[in-house]
């Protein structure tokens, strides 16, 4: 279940912005409890509304959440690389094409709550990184920069067939760490 999304320099975001699906405080709650779960001592709305005045960004915002999923699920299997190139970064300023898009995903899988993000520029992902929260504090998992990656060896052990001496082996510079293990069930 996704808790929250947040991109920055990508299609018509130049500045970072963010999608929450925590649910606020209201004096109607009652009218809101039908589209509010609690997970982990949280309320997470089950559906929002986007809403806004034409070319505002609504169908971009849309584009880049379904990008990230595409770049995680799909990139491992794509013979030829170019999911990541997919990746547009904020045209309409000089700075924009000469930093990197970043995407991030704040999500509860199995009752744990996890973050994960990545940084794509010119088709390579130049960041990625996964933290987790198995109870209250938020521990990482992997950070990976280029091709160098510091993993935590006790959280994330099935990582250890990918890395030596902290550089990734076998993943390709466009494609997601998170993707490779998992395509070995890790």
């Amino acid at each position: 279940m996704m808790v929250n999304f947040s991109l920055s320099n990508a299609f018509s975001f130049m500045d970072a912005q963010n999608m929450s699906m925590l649910a606020v405080s209201s004096s109607k709650d009652d009218i809101n409890l039908a589209n509010v779960v609690s997970v982990r001592d949280e309320r997470i709305l089950k559906s929002a509304l986007i809403f806004g005045a034409n070319a505002s960004g609504k169908s971009n915002l849309m584009k880049t959440i379904s990008l990230m999923k595409d770049i995680v699920l799909h990139s491992v299997q794509a013979i030829e690389s170019g999911i990541t190139k997919n990746v547009v970064p904020f045209l309409l300023d000089e700075a924009g094409p000469t930093k990197p898009s970043e995407m991030e995903m704040t999500f509860i899988a199995d009752g744990i709550k996890y973050r994960y993000g990545l940084s794509v520029f010119q088709g390579k992902i130049k960041e990625e990184w996964l933290y987790y929260t198995p109870k209250t504090r938020e521990t990482i998992l992997f950070e990976r920069d280029g091709q160098l990656i510091e993993i935590n060896k006790a959280a994330f052990s099935e990582s250890n067939l990918f890395i030596k001496d902290g550089v990734i082996q076998k993943t390709r510079e466009d494609v997601p760490f998170v993707s490779v293990v998992a395509g070995f069930n890790g």
